[in-house]
């Protein structure tokens, strides 16, 4: 979306937030939601394609508050399209949709997925794990029915997710603002208060709650509210789990750690208990990286760090493992311990599963494919895989669990070249040609990780 929509939705945001307390402004701006998806379900009635449409997330709460939640919608599609028909279909929806989101901001944009992709989509990632609480709004579907995996697996699921938003949300919202005092960026709210709500170990509180809080403290105390949320959300999973056990930290920074891989991406591991004076100490000291184009600084706790590259991207310790570059302190390694296998198995589903949304997707299908997906995405997915199998080649380890590894690295081989040809060809219909092609290549390249998924991953 353009930056016009973007700052559209903000200032509606903005307002929605601050008239909540007036019951005739709140009445509007709960009027204004209603109607974008009165309109949004009227436009996918449009398409005889799209089978359901789920609204999830807060939005389906009775407690939803304006300005804080977009209207968030999963469109599932019928079985059967050919891939012309899908391509064709996918095409308009999203030509139509830009032009509806333009009028309506607070609109965010939907997942589309087949009707035989949502049960093995939900059991890998977090949104699909929520799809029991979905609320139907258009056509027919299996609602509560959508295998959703068990309760512990679920757990996991938000804490990784909350992790997500973390290293690819928040800090980059919360550093936008170069205020030393005050409330975090708006945007920074939102992204902790998620992260707040799903670590918030089954409570089921809402946003609302976690939003008031944060728009009133200091943006220091929030940031340690957040970090703290996480680290003892490990804790527990750790208490519940066969996670492997972590050194002792203290409370200041024990060091700052990058790899020769990805060397402007840095850790900052602190202590597990930081406190807000720790941290804003710790921030103010990085100020110069922070505000270093492409530069990206994580403030995280040994616990959080423990767990991100042992258990939410095992891929990244062999990184660190062969390229590690110690700026400041004490080696964080080798009281870590090694990765199982089946991290590595799980983080590989994880991703690839996330191709049967990401191939029709609106990047796809209008953006050019060298934004979308281009090369550099297969040789980070080959290039990891061959790293685990080598790291387990002399190593104890499942032989069933190493032969699927290799598996999923399999997917991507016969596709390079396909890839390359499609991202730098030239000429007036080249956009058009590629587009379509993109689509095709992942398409197919879901149908093969739909079988290897469902072979590995049986209900």
């Amino acid at each position: 979306m353009n930056k016009y929509v973007t700052r559209a939705r903000n200032i509606i945001r903005h307002m929605a937030v601050h008239t909540a307390g007036n019951p005739l402004l709140s009445f509007f701006s709960r009027a204004f939601y209603y109607t974008a998806l009165k309109f949004f379900v009227r436009y996918c009635a449009k398409y005889p394609e799209i089978k359901s449409v789920y609204l999830r997330n807060s939005f389906t709460d009775k407690a939803w508050v304006p300005g804080l939640s977009d209207i968030d919608a999963t469109v599932v599609i019928r079985n059967g399209l050919s891939a012309e028909q899908e391509f064709c279909f996918l095409k308009a929806f999203w030509l139509g949709y830009k032009k509806l989101k333009s009028a309506f901001p607070v609109l965010d944009i939907p997942e589309v997925l087949s009707a035989e992709d949502l049960d093995l989509w939900a059991r890998f990632k977090t949104i699909g794990h929520e799809a029991e609480k979905w609320k139907l709004v258009y056509g027919s579907g299996t609602g509560g029915n959508i295998n959703t995996g068990n309760n512990h697996h679920l757990k996991e699921s938000r804490l990784i997710y909350a992790v997500q938003i973390y290293l690819n949300y928040f800090t980059e919202y919360f550093f936008k603002q170069s205020a030393k005092t005050g409330p975090a960026p708006f945007e920074a709210q939102r992204a902790g208060c998620k992260i707040l709500r799903y670590t918030d170990s089954g409570r089921n509180s809402h946003n609302t709650l976690f939003q008031k809080q944060a728009a009133r403290e200091d943006k220091y105390i929030f940031f340690n509210r957040v970090l703290k949320a996480l680290n003892n959300s490990i804790l527990d999973m750790r208490k519940n789990a066969a996670l492997p056990a972590i050194a002792p930290a203290s409370d200041e920074t024990e060091a700052i750690i990058s790899n020769a891989a990805n060397p402007r991406k840095i850790f900052v591991v602190m202590g597990d208990a930081p406190g807000a004076a720790a941290i804003s100490s710790a921030i103010k000291a990085h100020a110069l990286a922070l505000n270093i184009r492409d530069f990206r600084v994580y403030f995280v706790t040994r616990v959080i760090f423990d767990y991100i590259i042992n258990f939410y991207d095992p891929f990244q310790y062999i990184e660190f493992l062969q390229k590690k570059k110690i700026i400041y302190g004490k080696d964080p390694l080798p009281g870590t311990e090694v990765p199982a296998i089946n991290a590595f198995i799980e983080r590989a589903a994880e991703e690839t599963v996330s191709i049967f949304t990401h191939s029709r997707s609106m990047r796809v299908v209008l953006s050019s494919p060298l934004k979308s997906f281009c090369l550099s995405r297969f040789y980070e997915y080959l290039k990891a895989y061959s790293e685990a199998d080598l790291f387990f080649k002399n190593k104890t380890a499942d032989s069933r669990a190493k032969e699927t590894l290799r598996e999923y690295a399999g997917l991507f081989l016969p596709y390079r070249q396909d890839v390359e040809n499609f991202t730098h060809r030239t000429g007036v219909n080249a956009k058009e040609a590629s587009n379509k092609e993109c689509f095709l290549l992942l398409r197919r390249l879901s149908e093969k990780i739909r079988k290897l998924a469902r072979k590995n991953y049986a209900p």
